[in-house]
């Protein structure tokens, strides 16, 4: 699994809650570059399995849902 500049974001972040998962990881603390729309987040949520709490437009704290 890999990240890519050709992946659009939402792709790129739902992979990288999946690594975060596959290594046992619950909760990242993730700076952006910009501010994502309510639905992007919603997709995130649901593709990466993930619950994101948004501080600011621009930092979101990620738990990382267990695996099934």
């Amino acid at each position: 699994m890999h990240l890519s500049s050709t992946n659009g974001d939402e792709s790129n972040l739902s992979r990288l809650m999946k690594l975060a998962r596959s290594q046992g990881i619950e909760c990242l603390m993730l700076s952006l570059p910009y501010s994502f729309e309510p639905s992007q987040i919603e997709d995130i949520e649901v593709k990466g399995r993930v619950e994101i709490k948004v501080l600011d437009e621009e930092h979101w704290k990620v738990k990382i849902k267990a695996a099934h």
